[in-house]
């Protein structure tokens, strides 16, 4: 079914699209004052002065965001040969997320609109929504203000705070922070046991199939799909061998926790983009929040080695801290804990999990899919190395 689309938005910079029918105060003025969710309008410049002034960084990044939008929109009106998207919500801004769908932003409305193409079947729009929904559960989602599967899209509050910025070494020294935001997310459903042993077959059943549909796709990512498999084969070895006596405690985990989803304003908190939740071990997000740090200053699809370093030489204390933590804090009458499985079973079951959480998500894999669970298995296999070598065995080969 097709749909009237009234908004054309065109690409500006850092993956933002305008909405062509901005006028360039209106829009300078919104963007300096309504969207701090917009990082890259306060990245630090080459002068120290600018940079120690906040408020005269993000006016000159505004200024010039503004002055490329109108240069843009000059060339769009006089051919309207550039490239553009059309959807029929008014906003000031969109953004294209990773699996396809748009993000329109109404900043002066205070709303967040998903909207979902054609090329989304609508049963997989309403599971977004039931996600949505589900994620209200807890303190910290924004709230859902309307939903509509068979028109593709559904709103949510736009919280107007600045996305967080952490460090790997302060997180490795005092992780309480993060660890408190954590609870939070545990706390909101309680938890479930679970036989580990037909937990991780699940996983393992799913991301073989994955990979086995991935090869007959694209015979071409040959090697990287085999990297993954033989990963995913030593994983099998060691969690099928552990023994499960009491089983597995898995609890709420929103699934993409790093310092891009955590909103701060002052002394407030709120954590957006809950499209990933689920119910998995208590150390996934944890263990995702350090790996993304780790690999802070590297784009996102490439490996840094000397954060992966920095993060094996400090994993076993934090590690310690987090579990520490969470069985002296969390109320055990909400929530009871995970057996404590070793550090090497817990981390394999986190790779495990991510493994399926990026392979579960498509339908169809393609190369960029296979291309982000590839970049996944090198950081595993560089930590592993290092944890390994620091524990006096010498080799690590996948």
């Amino acid at each position: 079914m097709k749909y009237e689309r009234n908004y054309k938005y065109i690409p500006i910079s850092d993956g933002v699209y305008i909405n062509t029918n901005s006028n360039c105060i209106d829009l300078f003025l919104t963007l300096y004052k309504r969207a701090k969710v917009l990082s890259f309008l306060e990245r630090r410049s080459g002068s120290k002065l600018i940079n120690n002034l906040p408020f005269v960084l993000r006016a000159i990044r505004t200024f010039k965001f503004t002055k490329e939008f109108i240069k843009k929109k000059k060339t769009y009106l006089k051919s309207e040969s550039q490239s553009s998207i059309s959807v029929n919500f008014n906003g000031q801004c969109l953004i294209v997320l990773r699996m396809g769908e748009y993000k329109i932003f109404n900043f002066k409305n205070k709303e967040v609109i998903t909207f979902f193409d054609d090329n989304f079947p609508i049963p997989i729009i309403e599971d977004r929504i039931r996600i949505v929904s589900e994620a209200e559960e807890c303190d910290l989602a924004p709230r859902l203000i309307k939903k509509n599967p068979s028109e593709r899209y559904f709103t949510e509050e736009y919280i107007n705070y600045k996305k967080a910025s952490f460090n790997i070494y302060e997180v490795n020294k005092r992780p309480g922070e993060i660890i408190t935001l954590l609870k939070t997310i545990i706390s909101a459903k309680e938890v479930q046991l679970f036989n580990l042993s037909n937990y991780i077959e699940y996983q393992l059943i799913n991301v073989n199939l994955f990979l086995h549909r991935a090869n007959e796709n694209d015979k071409i990512m040959f090697n990287k799909i085999k990297r993954v498999n033989d990963f995913t084969s030593i994983l099998e070895s060691v969690l099928r061998n552990v023994n499960d006596t009491e089983g597995i405690m898995l609890v709420n985990s929103h699934g993409d926790f790093w310092e891009g989803n955590i909103l701060k304003e002052k002394n407030k908190t709120r954590i957006i983009d809950w499209s990933t939740l689920g119910i998995r071990s208590c150390h996934f997000d944890y263990y995702y929040m350090l790996f993304m740090l780790a690999n802070k200053d590297s784009h996102f699809d490439k490996v840094s080695e000397q954060g992966l370093l920095n993060l094996s030489e400090n994993w076993k204390r934090t590690e310690q801290l987090f579990y520490m933590d969470i069985v002296n804090n969390l109320d055990s009458s909400t929530c009871k804990l995970p057996p404590s499985y070793s550090s090497e079973v817990n981390r394999y079951l986190f790779y495990l999990e991510l493994l399926f959480l990026k392979s579960s998500r498509v339908d169809i894999p393609k190369a960029k899919h296979i291309n982000e669970m590839n970049t996944w298995v090198k950081r595993f296999i560089i930590l592993e190395k290092y944890l390994k070598f620091m524990d006096g065995e010498k080799q690590y080969k996948v």
